[in-house]
């Protein structure tokens, strides 16, 4: 939470807030410690993989022992939420068909096969539950309660309806846990029993006020996705999405884009657009269901089996990259004629098929014409990747470039920063004058080529698309007129409109007299865009946060007011016009004064999960997913659950790691880690840095240490299965990581990120070989067999049901040199 996330530095303020005020039991759950120990109450070195076992383990223990929110769970529908008091509902008193003579074995049965009648408007496609009172079915969008456990307390047995065999969700959710003894998670999650009985009591002792939140730590495995939701069900069980205290989905970013009818300007359509051009399959095969495509209904139309496929499908995943460059060198499902890579060095960063100067499979398919017939690249600099590539396109830095970073629900509030260039681009420029950039790129392309939505009239205003700020700007207009903005109104939350216009102070501030002349907009749109501008994005004020309240004034206080101090520099140091710190406590404390005017209110999020249900039974949190339930590994045929279980980490067709990497040979997990002052593969380049981190280590245990004769400052081989020649680096003992488990961090071993030679139109250039510090082994982490294509080219182990590369399960064994 304090090394990574997003925004890192939000939840790390929030934590030391917390913590230092005593009202925190923080408990970090991780091999490495990291930072974040420094504000735990409790670390628990776990075992890598073993994320998924350590909260089935917590999972079956509180259902045992009862202390999950039962009169939450038992709520189906967002009627009945509103009328309990509850923000929102889940699905877990829902009944699933458990019949696989049944085609909808594994849905959830419909109102329509209990043999039920519509009424009130009901759906026959609609979820039912088993009623407490009747004993019966009944359609859950009209239910107030349903039963969670039909068949008596914990017992997973079957009722039938119409025929029909069926569990609540709960019920598939304990089956699960149930597979396994606590013992046995325990062991799984590499910790003892008494640690998973007494999370699982601690966690439930707060009521609504506890929350288990993971970034990529727990996700980033061959089980992540089952470990994701196997963290998010124990939220889930304590009722606490949009309470405070609890999860929030956060108040979201603005409509930049123009998607909500009555945007200014609707960047996703243009004038002429064509309606009936199929979107297509991505080459990574992610987003789409293999279920789906023309090979999948052609196979079973010919009464064959469509298993398997020749590479995997990720209809739930996102971001595959392996999976592009596989899709790529196996021409599946199509060979690919251009390469068109921006902001990315995959040379260098992805697990196992890069992270080395030569072998690497990223490097074999980069290298091989037949596949890449044409590789561009879009870089700041000659790296690793863009070394190979036709064309490098030159790029602005974020210094000099326009962007509108997405949010993300570490704040309750609606927040839309907004990039833009604080200097011109060092960049040269095109012929029209603009700066070259991988936007200027792609406009030129597509004005050469003819394509719609590009050059004069690109959009519905008139207007032309020829340089990056014609669509920038137009982003930022978006995000002024977007409605959904909230403010503390007389009569409580109010939508906000319109920003005001800007004043001519704000205007001069927002430095758009250059760019005026050249973008065409309303004068009156220019000046909502310069009130954006002048304040770097849109921001609710905090206090809309959470529903107001003398609790919430009382915490919203100590957040801002109480923080709001005088600098050593006095008063004489403010800039004449601008806001001093009493000027700062006087609007602050108004503010807040204005929030605990408030009766209480429900001690809720504003923006809430719950408010995104348009339907009585749309967005339940799911403890149970039907859609993954009836979906298919593509290789194996195999079903995914609908619900979370441990899987133990495995080969994309099954194959246990500790089968094929026996402990006996490769005693150590690899594993790494991110740093708080590094930013994957960039911030290299910044000497300040590398002068308080010249180098980076291969951590490891003083108990592994000690074993293998080894010191802090030694150098040492890691060899994995599959890298028998292994990678080196000099060895940094610490006592915050398990024995067992060595770690290194993200952002070193590059060696050529503008740190080698060139030779451009006969000119020698030398690059900045201190950016080559070591260390990296990637490259030693484990590639899996059964992700090979023909000829033997695979990449690394992954998540079948996410896609997601597996960082953090890689046996290894450590040599001394």
């Amino acid at each position: 939470m304090t090394e990574a996330n997003f925004p890192m530095q939000a939840l790390g303020r929030k934590i030391a807030e917390a913590s230092a005020a005593g009202g925190l039991h923080y408990v970090i759950v991780d091999p490495h410690a990291g930072n974040a120990a420094l504000l735990a109450d409790q670390w628990v070195p776990i075992s890598p993989g073993g994320d998924g076992a350590l909260a089935m383990g917590m999972i079956r223990r509180i259902l045992e022992a009862g202390t999950q929110n039962s009169a939450y769970l038992a709520i189906p529908n967002a009627n009945a939420a509103t009328a309990a008091g509850e923000p929102n509902f889940s699905n877990a008193a829902w009944l699933v068909v458990a019949d696989p003579s049944q085609p909808s074995d594994g849905k959830f049965l419909t109102v329509s096969e209990a043999g039920l009648t519509t009424t009130g408007g009901t759906s026959g496609a609609e979820p039912v539950v088993w009623d407490v009172a009747t004993h019966g079915p009944v359609p859950a969008a009209s239910a107030s309660t349903g039963e969670l456990w039909p068949a008596g307390n914990l017992s997973t047995a079957t009722v039938v309806v119409n025929g029909i065999t069926c569990r609540s969700a709960l019920q598939e959710l304990y089956q699960a846990a149930a597979e396994r003894t606590v013992a046995e998670y325990a062991s799984l999650a590499g910790v003892s029993q008494q640690v998973i009985e007494n999370l699982a009591a601690e966690f439930t002792s707060h009521g609504r006020k506890a929350v288990a939140d993971f970034y990529r730590g727990a996700a980033m495995h061959t089980n992540g996705v089952y470990n994701g939701r196997a963290i998010m069900v124990l939220n889930f069980l304590l009722g606490n999405v949009d309470w405070v205290g609890g999860y929030l989905v956060g108040g979201g970013a603005a409509d930049f884009d123009g998607k909500n009818p009555g945007a200014p300007y609707p960047l996703a359509t243009w004038p002429g657009q064509p309606k009936s051009v199929p979107a297509g399959v991505p080459i990574s095969r992610e987003g789409v269901f293999y279920e789906q495509s023309d090979a999948y209904t052609r196979a079973v139309g010919a009464g064959k089996s469509p298993f398997p496929a020749p590479r995997p499908w990720f209809p739930f995943g996102f971001g595959i990259w392996p999976e592009i460059f596989a899709g790529i060198y196996q021409q599946y499902p199509y060979p690919a004629k251009i390469m068109l890579q921006h902001e990315a060095n995959p040379a260098w960063s992805p697990p196992a098929i890069g992270g080395a100067p030569e072998g690497t499979p990223w490097i074999r398919m980069i290298t091989d014409t037949a596949k890449v017939p044409l590789f561009i690249s879009t870089d700041i600099v000659v790296a690793e990747s863009s070394a190979y590539a036709d064309y490098i396109v030159p790029d602005t830095s974020y210094l000099e470039g326009w962007g509108v970073p997405t949010n993300f629900p570490t704040y309750p509030t609606k927040a839309q920063g907004i990039r833009r260039p604080v200097v011109e681009p060092l960049t040269a420029t095109t012929a029209s004058g603009e700066p070259m950039c991988m936007e200027q790129f792609l406009i030129d392309v597509a004005k050469a080529v003819g394509m719609p939505g590009f050059g004069s009239g690109a959009f519905a205003d008139g207007g032309g698309l020829d340089r990056r700020e014609d669509f920038y700007l137009r982003q930022v207009a978006n995000i002024a007129y977007d409605p959904s903005f909230l403010v503390l109104g007389p009569s409580g939350f109010e939508k906000a409109g319109p920003v005001p216009d800007a004043t001519p102070a704000e205007m001069e501030m927002a430095g758009l007299g250059a760019l005026q002349p050249e973008v065409r907009l309303p004068d009156a749109v220019w000046r909502k865009i310069g009130y954006v501008l002048a304040r770097g994005g849109r921001f609710e004020d905090y206090a809309v946060g959470y529903q107001p309240s003398r609790a919430v004034a009382d915490r919203l206080s100590s957040l801002t007011v109480g923080q709001i101090t005088e600098s050593s520099l006095g008063r004489w140091a403010t800039p004449p016009g601008a806001l001093g710190a009493d000027d700062l406590r006087r609007i602050y404390g108004a503010m807040v004064a204005q929030v605990g005017a408030y009766p209480a209110q429900p001690t809720w999020a504003t923006h809430t999960y719950g408010s995104l249900s348009k339907t009585p039974t749309e967005y339940p949190c799911q403890l149970y997913n039907e859609v993954m339930a009836t979906t298919h590994n593509a290789l194996t045929g195999k079903r995914f659950s609908g619900v979370p279980r441990f899987e133990p980490v495995q080969t994309m067709r099954g194959r246990l790691l500790s089968d094929l990497d026996p402990i006996s040979r490769y005693p150590l997990f690899l594993s790494t880690h991110k740093q708080p002052i590094h930013s994957k593969s960039r911030t290299i380049a910044d000497p300040w840095l590398l002068e308080m981190m010249p180098e980076a280590f291969i951590e490891m245990n003083p108990l592994d240490a000690a074993r293998l004769g080894i010191e802090s400052g030694d150098e040492v081989r890691v060899v994995s299965a599959t890298n028998t020649s292994g990678m080196s680096g000099r060895v940094r003992t610490i006592s915050g990581i398990r024995p067992g488990v060595i770690t290194f961090p993200a952002a070193f071993g590059h060696w050529q990120y503008g740190s080698g030679r060139w030779r451009v139109n006969g000119q020698s250039f030398q690059g900045d070989g201190a950016r080559n510090a070591p260390v990296r082994l990637n490259a030693v982490m484990r590639l899996d067999p059964d992700l090979a294509a023909p000829d033997g080219w695979t990449i690394g182990l992954e998540d079948p049901v996410g896609g997601g590369a597996d960082y953090y399960d890689t046996r290894v064994r450590v040599e001394k040199l």
